[in-house]
């Protein structure tokens, strides 16, 4: 199917190994003079550069980016003031699914009271620009929430109904000021 441009560069030691560049896989295997006596000798060294490739792709590492950026990111010293869950929205006031995050944030700042303390950041503006990066955001909007002692435990992209940011909210311990009739 393809083949295979090989080019060997000559033998400058005694051990006799030899480089082998193989045109279409993209790896260079070394290959012994003497491995057709010890297969497993080159099959080690295979082996090595495959793991090193995986380890500087960063492919092992498996966590989400979510927990990436949480473990990245130091704690934010937050005020005790009673408040239990920061609310920060990262979005802008030119995005159709922003804007319309607006009217939830304001009645979760009514119904919670001092217990939620909500921000927004309108990225796009160039003086806020800079929580994007801190916050590691991909799209707007993003919600992330942060625990009184200001470390990130859940994080949302996209428009969030009210409803659900209410569950959230009483998973970490919230209740509702007033009850809506």
């Amino acid at each position: 199917m393809f083949k295979k441009a090989k080019r060997v560069l000559p033998d400058t030691s005694d051990a006799g190994l030899s480089l082998v560049f193989y045109g279409s896989g993209g790896f260079c295997n070394y290959i012994d003079s003497t491995s057709q006596h010890y297969p497993e000798k080159a099959f080690m060294v295979k082996k090595v550069w495959l793991i090193l490739l995986l380890v500087l792709s960063g492919l092992v590492d498996n966590r989400s980016a979510e927990q990436q950026v949480a473990i990245a990111e130091p704690a934010m010293t937050l005020p005790q003031t009673g408040q239990k869950v920061t609310f920060v929205e990262l979005g802008s006031m030119s995005c159709i699914p922003c804007k319309k995050m607006q009217p939830v944030m304001q009645s979760l700042e009514k119904k919670y009271g001092v217990q939620l303390k909500v921000l927004f950041y309108d990225v796009w503006n160039p003086g806020q620009r800079q929580y994007a990066e801190k916050y590691a955001i991909r799209i707007i909007p993003t919600q992330v929430f942060l625990d009184s002692t200001g470390r990130e435990f859940f994080r949302h992209e996209g428009f969030f109904p009210e409803e659900k940011i209410d569950l959230l909210l009483k998973q970490q311990g919230l209740a509702p000021l007033t009850v809506k009739p």
